[in-house]
């Protein structure tokens, strides 16, 4: 977006400098003199100054076209900039909340387990049946796979932050650094 910015700006300049008169010099050598005439000088110099007086093309209109495209440029810039700040925010917020989501699904496991031993030893005892003892392991697994999304749904999230901030080649030391690590 800065290089649009910068183009459009170069696009100012060269509508103004259409504006302004042209100075130019030139010289010219004769170095084959059999097939001139005597008239003819060997040496020719010169200095010119070409300036338009009237000119169908809007010139005005034009540098101020320019100045409209700049000021696009720039309202372009500032949109970016405002939705790269919404969408870090969002992902900031999305890591925070896949983060928490994560902790507090330790409580939902130890809970699963515990359900599952209790179900186990009153099956031993005769007072459960073996479909309690089902239930509660298939509850276990189901704590075990919304804790694995959740740590998924985390790193995601992360990986999505960093992207969005430019750290994107930081993301191992994040992993490397992890709190809980799931077995």
């Amino acid at each position: 977006m800065r290089a649009l910015e910068d183009q459009a700006e170069a696009g100012v300049k060269i509508q103004q400098s259409k504006l302004r008169p042209t100075i130019y010099g030139f010289g010219q050598y004769n170095f084959d003199r059999r097939n001139s005439l005597l008239t003819d000088p060997d040496w020719s110099i010169g200095v010119g100054l070409k300036y338009k007086l009237i000119s169908g093309a809007g010139r005005q209109q034009q540098v101020e076209a320019a100045r409209a495209t700049v000021e696009q440029a720039d309202a372009g810039l500032r949109e970016a900039r405002t939705q790269l700040d919404i969408g870090v925010t969002k992902a900031w917020n999305d890591v925070e909340a896949a983060r928490k989501r994560f902790l507090l699904l330790d409580s939902a496991l130890v809970s699963a387990d515990e359900n599952v031993r209790l179900q186990t030893l009153s099956y031993r005892e005769q007072q459960a049946t073996s479909l309690d003892v089902v239930d509660a392991q298939l509850g276990r697994g189901r704590a075990r796979i919304q804790r694995a999304q959740a740590a998924n749904d985390y790193v995601q999230a992360l990986a999505r932050l960093l992207s969005m901030s430019g750290q994107v080649d930081r993301m191992p030391e994040y992993l490397s650094r992890a709190d809980k690590v799931i077995p």
